[in-house]
């Protein structure tokens, strides 16, 4: 299998994943619809509100971060399918500023013995740092292949 052959793979098998983050972020935010008291209901404490408009916005932010990573992975895309160094760069560039907060992240769920968010975290980052290493490869592959390209003068 090619190098671009598998930055197709990775670019879908992303694409699924990012599904499935947004499926669970809308999940949760029906759930917490459900289950939270009514603020006419005496029991209803006031810091449920302050709660509740911090995990909006965490959804919010969640939403936009799926978003943008789609976008950038649709670039991936077109680099892989154009062989363009500039546009495999871009992503490139973003995927490892994402990674090193994964790993950032990471650290601090094992830290506060959050299990479950470290493990789907240590899942995800391994997956990106094995997509930056194809997409490293390919690059270096186009870098090859243009520096093997004679040098045409303009007259």
């Amino acid at each position: 299998m090619s190098n671009a052959e598998k930055i197709k793979l990775i670019v879908y098998v992303n694409f699924a994943l990012l599904l499935m983050a947004l499926a669970y972020v809308i999940y949760a935010m029906v759930e917490l619809e459900r289950t939270l008291p009514s603020p006419t209901d005496t029991k209803y404490p006031a810091n449920f509100r302050r709660v509740k408009h911090e995990i909006v916005i965490a959804a919010i932010s969640w939403t936009l971060t799926v978003c943008i990573t789609a976008l950038f992975n649709m670039l991936l895309l077109k680099g892989a399918n154009q062989r363009s160094y500039k546009k495999c760069m871009i992503w490139f560039v973003f995927c490892c500023i994402g990674a090193t907060i994964q790993i950032y992240k990471i650290v601090i769920s094992f830290v506060s013995q959050k299990y479950l968010e470290g493990g789907y975290l240590l899942f995800w980052t391994s997956f990106t740092l094995y997509a930056l290493y194809v997409v490293k490869s390919f690059m270096n592959e186009i870098r090859s292949d243009s520096s093997l390209q004679p040098l045409t003068s303009k007259e």
